[in-house]
């Protein structure tokens, strides 16, 4: 049976409120220096992040874990994990819109959760992906799901003898619904399930993705603007 594939794109209320503090408010207090000062600079925090990135592929370094987060005309967060010589460290870009700067900051890490799971998990991890979400119908066509303003992940590892590059893994990917960000009330259609939904949100991936916004989260050297844009936080 030939299938045919309708795209949903709907404008969520919650999505959208959520973006709009998000994005357009401006971040109240400065984070804590806890390890080596936050270096500001006339870079932006992209071309800062891929050039350390490119540092740290040409030193060789033990392993690497470039998480980049972004939400959609709205802003990006790049914190890169990694290991030399036995350290673990973490390293963030980002721009604060309180001093209209673009700021790096590296701290020690005392946790080794994040390098334990994708050790422990490094096969699951590189044999799977996120799904879209998508729902298929009883006529045989699929409803795929989307919306203009999203935040999503993306993931680059980089150890000794391998790598892992992912696809953008969208937040909405791991929603129970595809009409994720409408209100149930407002509508009376029936609501369709994510066919992806249980896969995604038991997933290694999820797993692990999970662990790194709960490292990232409690850190004070996290300003309150990145925060507001992770997904285990809304």
């Amino acid at each position: 049976m030939r299938q045919s594939i309708k795209s949903i794109f709907s404008l969520g209320l919650t999505s959208l409120a959520f973006l709009a503090i998000a994005c357009n408010s401006l971040t109240k207090g400065k984070p804590k220096d806890n390890n080596k000062a936050s270096i500001e600079t006339k870079k932006s925090d992209y071309e800062m992040a891929y050039e350390f990135l490119a540092k740290l592929k040409s030193e060789k370094v033990d392993t690497i874990i470039f998480y980049k987060r972004t939400c959609i005309n709205c802003c990006d967060f790049f914190n890169i994990f990694w290991v030399s010589n036995g350290q673990r460290n973490l390293t963030k870009f980002y721009f604060d819109f309180e001093d209209m700067q673009s700021h790096s900051k590296t701290i020690n890490l005392k946790s080794d959760r994040v390098f334990e799971i994708l050790e422990e998990n490094y096969n699951a991890l590189k044999s799977t992906s996120i799904k879209s979400n998508t729902h298929k119908n009883k006529d045989g066509t699929s409803t795929l799901s989307g919306i203009d303003h999203y935040c999503y992940a993306q993931m680059s590892i980089y150890t000794n003898q391998d790598s892992i590059i992912t696809d953008n893994m969208k937040d909405h990917d791991f929603d129970e619904y595809t009409d994720f960000g409408i209100n149930p009330a407002d509508t009376k259609e029936k609501r369709q399930t994510n066919d992806s939904y249980k896969e995604n949100i038991n997933s290694k991936w999820n797993l692990w993705l999970t662990a790194i916004e709960s490292e990232i989260s409690i850190m004070p050297e996290t300003i309150k603007r990145e925060k507001e844009t992770l997904r285990t936080k809304k």
